[in-house]
């Protein structure tokens, strides 16, 4: 966890120096959270992530069965085929 939250707020000071990156962060945080956060914030909440917190994460990732979606690959006339795909083989 220590080097997980390192990692995660060290990115933060690189941003605030280059301003297009740091406008292209903002936007993002409006996008996602509807509301703008400033480094404080983002640091807040890195430090109030805890080892339960993850594993909440982790059994609601698990707990239902994967989704799987595919796209052919653009040849006219050529159906997928879930039998010759290894996700499928039973």
């Amino acid at each position: 966890m220590r080097r997980a939250r390192a990692q995660l707020k060290g990115r933060h000071p690189d941003v605030a120096r280059k301003h297009p990156a740091r406008c292209e962060q903002l936007a993002q945080h409006l996008l996602v959270y509807d509301e703008l956060l400033d480094v404080a914030d983002i640091v807040a909440r890195i430090e109030a992530v805890d080892n339960e917190a993850v594993m909440r994460v982790a059994r609601r990732v698990t707990a239902t069965r994967p989704t799987f979606a595919a796209r052919s690959a653009g040849r006219p006339g050529r159906a997928f085929r879930p039998d010759q795909c290894r996700v499928f083989a039973r």
